[in-house]
């Protein structure tokens, strides 16, 4: 299991860690651009990266799963998490998760 940050959907805890540079490369523009984009591309996008994250340490899980695990009371603590984990965002991974723990 690679090192991440711990963050619980539906009750279960999963590790999400850093994102891979390919994965990086190809968000670029929108990680630029995540604030300007429409709610629908925003959704998207952070299931993607979700999704990316995951996949990591859950080689089985599909986009369908991380699409219905995340909600609009999760999504940015995941984002969060994965940004800062990744090293994408000013300040520490703990920080941008929200006190989750790091493993």
């Amino acid at each position: 299991m690679i090192k991440g940050i711990d963050v619980e959907l539906n009750g279960k805890s999963y590790t999400f860690p850093p994102l891979a540079l390919g994965v990086v490369e190809r968000f670029e523009e929108d990680f630029q651009n995540f604030g300007k984009m429409k709610a629908n591309k925003q959704a998207s996008v952070a299931i993607d990266l979700a999704f990316s994250s995951l996949k990591r340490n859950y080689p089985k899980i599909t986009r369908e799963e991380v699409a219905e695990m995340l909600d609009l009371s999760n999504v940015q603590e995941v984002v969060g998490a994965i940004m800062g984990v990744s090293g994408l965002v000013s300040g520490s991974a703990d920080e941008n998760s929200k006190g989750n723990k790091k493993k």
